[in-house]
């Protein structure tokens, strides 16, 4: 196994597996996220998780906190 690879199956992770666990409940939001589908290219997923690593959060919750408008987008001109 790499060394960017995790020893848990995807979808496996306790901590994701906790998140998503019946009556599982965000501090931050008060109220439980729910698994989604989302399709991408593998080069934009590649460089999405790398803007997640900046801000030091999970790619998933990247996506929570633009769908809130606490990290913003802007478009180029």
């Amino acid at each position: 196994m790499s060394d960017t690879k995790t020893k848990y199956r995807r979808g496996y992770h306790p901590n994701s597996l906790k998140n998503l666990s019946p009556g599982a409940c965000s501090t931050m939001y008060d109220e439980r996220k729910k698994a989604r589908n989302v399709s991408i290219t593998d080069t934009a997923w590649e460089a999405f998780k790398q803007k997640a690593k900046t801000y030091g959060i999970s790619a998933s919750e990247l996506i929570e906190r633009i769908g809130r408008d606490i990290i913003s987008i802007s478009e180029d001109s």
